[in-house]
């Protein structure tokens, strides 16, 4: 007869509170935060519900803290992706860096679920932890990509025709929404535009633009002068 399977948190209590906060976020996102039963997240850790209010003090908490863990790996995994915090690189190849290693987080099937709950749900019945997830992911890679932008524009590797932090809104705002919609869409079986093609397009047109350098426009010839009659 088989030994019988050990819990999870038996085997490996140093990491039960990452396990149960992994486990909620999963839980929640997938779920709901309302329609989300401790019992489930328990389930999922492989715990007992015990065992969650030994370290949480309520669903609350729980969420709040799995939100903090998740967005913080995500994020900080970002800012550090690709050497973007490397400041002897040239300003577009930090960017190329730290985008495409958002792009990659933000693909995740897991990424779109999570952001369905904090837009959805939580901006209207848990308005300060939405302030919290803000703050701590998309303003903070607001924020470090408008870093990179100003440190180019400063050493002329830029234009300065631009504003560097609105810029970076635009730019990572843009690319998050197209990478969550389009996790969505390929889910659901509604588009199959490979996400690689649709990142390395949206940076060959913010690096080099879509308009062709001005033509000259055609001098216009004077009307010639009618002849006097008489």
């Amino acid at each position: 007869m088989p030994p019988a399977k050990v819990p999870r948190w038996i085997r490996r209590p140093e990491e039960r509170p990452q396990e149960l906060l992994d486990a909620a976020i999963e839980v929640f996102s997938t779920n709901g935060y309302r329609a989300t039963r401790l019992e489930q997240v328990a389930e999922a850790a492989g715990v007992t519900k015990g065992s969650i209010y030994y370290y949480f003090d309520s669903k609350e908490e729980l969420l709040t803290q799995a939100l903090q863990s998740r967005i913080g790996a995500i994020f900080g995994g970002i800012e550090g992706g690709g050497g973007g915090r490397r400041a002897e690189m040239p300003a577009a190849d930090r960017l190329r860096a730290v985008l495409r290693s958002a792009w990659k987080h933000w693909c995740k099937p897991e990424t779109a679920r999570m952001h369905r709950l904090i837009m959805g749900e939580l901006s209207i019945e848990l308005p300060q932890l939405f302030d919290v997830a803000m703050r701590a992911g998309p303003m903070r890679v607001w924020q470090f990509v408008g870093e990179i932008l100003r440190d180019g524009q400063k050493r002329g590797e830029l234009g300065t025709h631009f504003d560097p932090h609105a810029a970076a809104r635009f730019i990572v705002s843009g690319l998050m929404h197209q990478a969550l919609l389009q996790t969505d869409l390929q889910e659901r079986g509604l588009d199959d535009t490979p996400p690689d093609r649709i990142f390395e397009t949206a940076l060959e047109v913010l690096l080099h633009g879509i308009l062709l350098a001005p033509a000259k426009r055609p001098t216009k010839k004077p009307p010639a002068a009618g002849r006097r009659r008489g």
